[in-house]
């Protein structure tokens, strides 16, 4: 190979190392958008379970997610209790 052939070479490699970088750039900039968006999502979705359904969540030996505002006519409540791979539902009165 002559050095011109060499040369050009090079310079299409440096020329392909750049767009890479930024089209890794641009993607990174892209997935940190991706998650904010989701966090945020994920918040407003808490935060309406929350107000609507009386959504907490509880660890312990496992986590229970409990919903204390789910009858409408009696106040009523139920729980989902994950522990080690199994799922209890429980429905309570209050």
């Amino acid at each position: 190979m002559t050095e011109k052939k060499i040369n050009g070479l090079q310079d299409q490699l440096m020329g392909l190392e750049a767009s890479l970088a930024e089209a890794l750039s641009t993607i990174e900039a892209i997935e940190a958008n991706i998650d904010m968006m989701g966090k945020k999502n994920l918040d407003e979705a808490i935060m309406w379970y929350n107000k609507f359904l009386g959504f907490e969540v509880f660890a312990g030996e496992g986590v229970r997610f409990v919903f204390n505002k789910v009858g409408m006519q009696r106040r009523r409540a139920c729980s989902l209790l994950v522990l080690h791979c199994l799922i209890f539902i429980l429905f309570e009165n209050v």
